[in-house]
């Protein structure tokens, strides 16, 4: 039976058991006015009526989860339901409507044929209250009729709940059905938008190896060449002819070019996420740039981690990586942190030193001594959502802090859709 069928089924009882109560004022008010009985005898019947209404009230308004569940309690009341209404239809007539009332409650109190078996008793009690043990057959066949009657007709109202529940049962299993669905729809879509976004980034980090690789080989390559010569050509020639001027201008700008193919080829392909995560690309980055520089450097990873595309990864190294170089140039620092914070939807990374500082208001413009990184690592940035912040002061070292969505805030969360 279903939790449907259940709260309906208790809803049905409750409005039957309310039938006793108002069999018993109806044929308490008929009483006081057509009986005509004594003040003692109205005393008795109302002693009566109240046992039955007590008997009742235990039995099915203060125990519902009995009716048509616990067969023997069930039973002992309606027995007593039986007895008592007789009772009262002997000491007053008004009171006879109450044996009539039994039907219906066999029904309600009753599970089953056990019912039908109830309807059998008061039918067998009518006989002998009306007919004594030799009725009349003209009465035997009213009552019997009266009995079949009720049974077709409680047969008839339990047939039609059953159907109804079962109606409203299939029409809840439908509901949920579609709601699965509709879930598993979702999820499909979110799981073939996860395939699409990882073969992209697969594909991008794909095609950035290659251009990476063709700019290694082709360009970097030709202009290392060319300034390999030109540093022959300028050995040869004597410091007062005009041609050295020319190649020694050429040569720097073959070292510079050859400076940012270098470095475009290094944005390219950030060969410490090809070969580990993110966590573990920061921890090379850091162990790294300690070695190399002799400043203890500490890398902190708080929050639950959670995984974020190629492209993020990727700004978040690249920041880490200017923030030290940074602090290896500029700032004379003698201790300096990496952290990584994940908080909910959104990833912090700070880079803090304990070095000179510099006032932010006035940073130091582009030039031959650098200046490129900050720019860049802001579009970079600008380029998954995120933004960049620098906190500093002359004398009191430097936080660069980036903030990193772990997703597109273009992208439906999971469950909008629905």
């Amino acid at each position: 039976m279903g939790a449907g069928f259940v709260a309906f089924d208790r809803r049905w009882n409750r409005a039957w058991g309310l039938l006793p109560y108002l069999l018993v004022a109806l044929g308490l008010l008929l009483t006081v006015l057509t009986a005509g009985l004594t003040a003692s005898e109205l005393l008795v019947v109302g002693g009566v009526a109240a046992v039955l209404l007590g008997w009742h009230g235990w039995f099915v308004t203060l125990h519902p989860q009995w009716l048509e569940h616990r067969l023997l309690p069930m039973a002992v009341y309606f027995a007593g339901l039986v007895a008592l209404s007789l009772v009262l239809g002997a000491l007053a007539g008004p009171f006879s409507i109450l044996v009539i009332g039994c039907f219906p409650m066999a029904f309600v109190a009753l599970r089953g044929g056990w019912a039908h078996a109830g309807v059998g008793v008061v039918c067998l009690c009518l006989l002998v209250a009306l007919g004594g043990t030799r009725p009349d057959p003209d009465l035997v066949v009213q009552v019997v009729g009266a009995g079949v009657l009720a049974s077709a007709v409680g047969w008839a109202i339990r047939r039609i709940e059953s159907e109804a529940v079962q109606r409203r049962e299939a029409h809840a299993e439908l509901v949920e059905l579609h709601a699965r669905l509709q879930r598993t729809t979702r999820e499909k879509e979110e799981l073939q938008q996860h395939l699409v976004a990882a073969a992209r980034d697969a594909g991008v980090a794909a095609e950035r190896a290659r251009l990476a690789r063709d700019f290694h080989d082709t360009l970097a390559q030709g202009l290392a060449a060319i300034g390999s010569q030109l540093e022959t050509a300028d050995e040869q020639l004597d410091d007062g002819q005009p041609a050295r001027v020319r190649v020694r201008t050429a040569l720097g700008l073959s070292r510079s070019c050859l400076a940012e193919a270098r470095r475009a080829v290094h944005a390219l392909r950030p060969g410490a996420l090809e070969a580990d995560d993110l966590h573990g690309a920061l921890r090379s980055t850091v162990t790294g740039w300690q070695e190399r520089t002799g400043v203890p450097c500490r890398l902190t990873v708080t929050g639950t981690p959670v995984p974020v595309d190629t492209a993020r990864q990727t700004a978040v190294l690249r920041i880490v990586q200017e923030g030290l170089s940074n602090v290896a140039k500029h700032a004379g620092a003698s201790t300096a942190t990496v952290t990584v914070s994940y908080l909910d939807d959104l990833m912090m990374v700070d880079v803090f030193d304990d070095g000179a500082g510099f006032d932010p208001a006035t940073p130091a413009p582009p030039g031959a001594q650098g200046g490129y990184g900050l720019a860049a690592a802001r579009e970079r940035l600008g380029q998954v959502g995120g933004r960049l912040a620098v906190e500093s002061a002359p004398g009191a070292g430097s936080t660069l802090t980036a903030t990193v969505p772990v997703v597109d805030p273009a992208e439906p969360a999971a469950g909008d859709a629905s």
